[in-house]
């Protein structure tokens, strides 16, 4: 991806994975995980036909933001990339040093800009703000599942609704992120744990919100 400065804002797809109860590690068992998640990533990517080293990538506290170039089709990353990676995070679940990866995952895509301390925006403020989410720390609090993943509405609407059927938008259940104003919408999934994933939606809806799309 070339260089941009903050004057120049461009097109991106965002991801950002956060570990579970990274905080909590001990410093010695931090970079394994990171190098577990890493070495996953990159698996994931070249499988799913899309390249690693063309993909910058940051890390933050609790884990890494990535970001895609715009010409990577975003049904390419939303099915065969992501599909690969839940793989890789299920099979093995544990890395080098014994522990779980489990990991938050948040997808988003926007304009963004990039100066010398790093990626900024409200775009990216927004894919932080679904992973850092309540809702998304919650369903993968309550799950054995390696992830969870959360969707901005834009991307669900863009891509999985698309009428020729290339997602199946069942896997993908609505939720409020943001118990105060302002409230935005996200869709929630949970790889091989569709009635958590209903679960934690409904119970992102404040007593004053209603669901319109509610899958069950």
């Amino acid at each position: 991806m070339s260089a941009h400065t903050d004057d120049q804002p461009y097109p991106a797809s965002l991801l950002v994975l956060d570990f579970r109860r990274f905080g909590s590690r001990a410093n010695a068992r931090r970079q394994p995980a990171r190098k577990y998640l890493q070495s996953a990533l990159a698996g994931a990517f070249d499988r799913g036909g899309v390249s690693w080293p063309e993909c910058v990538r940051e890390e933050r506290a609790e884990g890494l933001l990535i970001v895609v170039p715009a010409l990577v089709p975003k049904p390419v990353l939303l099915d065969r990339v992501l599909c690969e990676l839940v793989a890789a995070l299920r099979v093995p679940p544990l890395a080098p040093d014994g522990t779980r990866v489990r990991v938050r995952i948040a997808l988003h895509a926007g304009d963004i800009r990039r100066d010398r301390h790093g990626f900024g925006g409200d775009e990216v403020d927004r894919v932080f703000r679904l992973a850092h989410s309540t809702t998304l720390r919650r369903a993968l609090e309550h799950t054995t599942s390696a992830c969870a993943i959360l969707l901005s509405d834009p991307l669900y609407q863009a891509m999985v609704r698309r009428p020729d059927g290339v997602f199946d938008a069942r896997r993908y259940h609505s939720v409020v992120v943001g118990q105060q104003e302002p409230r935005i919408t996200a869709w929630l999934r949970v790889p091989g744990d569709d009635y958590r994933a209903m679960v934690v939606a409904a119970a992102s809806y404040p007593d004053d919100a209603a669901d319109p799309e509610r899958r069950w």
